[in-house]
């Protein structure tokens, strides 16, 4: 049996290990493979690549436990309501006159939109441009301010565009500032999202923005999709209602982010 295969085996045998254990410490897996420290948490490196699991400090979890496996604009919109509206409406108040803004797809940036409409309506700001993939946003917005609604291949369960003809467009615009949603956040992956598509479209416009934010209620932390993004933010800020655990505030301090949480809560 040569290397390879002896490593495909070990990382099959963690991985089964995993599943009944729901999580395993370094020790473990070396005592249970017979394997050094390092043979161990490459080991670790690898079953997190093929998203079995998620590494912690000092063991490794299974994804299953803090995975959100898909997504659904309706399944999700009656969920973290009031957290989502609180950290909508304060990032909603990090908007300037003038501002040329992108708005991500999802529920939390949905309440985000009503918010800014609300500032709109009450003539508290003005003279914005407003891009956005997203139909839920362009309906609570287009009569207020001038919104530009990206085209694109349809997602039935996103509500928005994407695909090439999106990502054309919006590698084309230079933004003052954008605001993203994520499906997750975890120290040892970041930000994380359910597809390819939305990571690309955020990954995009937080490249083309000046200042970024990440707007998120606190049940999103220590929880993990599949694809990792927001890695080359410029200015990243994150919006949450709540302090997260230490293990995401040094998560978010090591991506060089800044942190704002909702003064007054709900």
């Amino acid at each position: 049996m040569n290397e390879r295969t002896k490593s495909d085996t070990k990382a099959r045998r963690l991985a089964e290990l995993l599943k009944g254990h729901s999580a395993i410490t370094l020790r473990e897996a070396m005592d249970a493979l017979g394997v050094s420290e390092s043979t161990a948490r490459r080991i670790f490196a690898r079953l997190e690549r093929d998203g079995c699991g998620v590494r912690y400090h000092g063991g490794i979890e299974l994804i299953s436990d803090s995975v959100i496996p898909d997504y659904s604009f309706d399944d999700m919109k009656s969920k973290f309501v009031r957290e989502k509206r609180a950290a909508a409406r304060y990032a909603a108040g990090e908007v300037c006159e003038g501002d040329r803004l992108f708005i991500d797809s999802g529920t939390t940036l949905k309440h985000f939109s009503f918010a800014l409409a609300a500032l709109l309506e009450k003539k508290e700001i003005s003279s914005l441009k407003i891009y956005t993939a997203s139909l839920a946003n362009f309906g609570a917005l287009r009569d207020l301010a001038e919104v530009f609604l990206i085209g694109g291949s349809y997602r039935p369960l996103r509500k928005d565009f994407c695909g090439e003809i999106a990502l054309g467009a919006l590698s084309r615009l230079k933004l003052d500032k954008c605001f993203i949603g994520c499906d997750g956040f975890h120290p040892s992956c970041g930000f994380t999202t359910t597809d390819r598509d939305s990571a690309e479209i955020a990954d995009t416009v937080m490249e083309n923005s000046l200042k970024s934010y990440m707007v998120m209620d606190s049940g999103k932390f220590m929880k993990v999709s599949v694809v990792p993004f927001a890695k080359r933010a410029r200015s990243l800020t994150v919006v949450t209602d709540r302090e997260p655990c230490r293990d995401a505030l040094q998560g978010i301090s090591g991506l060089g982010a800044a942190l704002s949480v909702c003064k007054n809560g709900f």
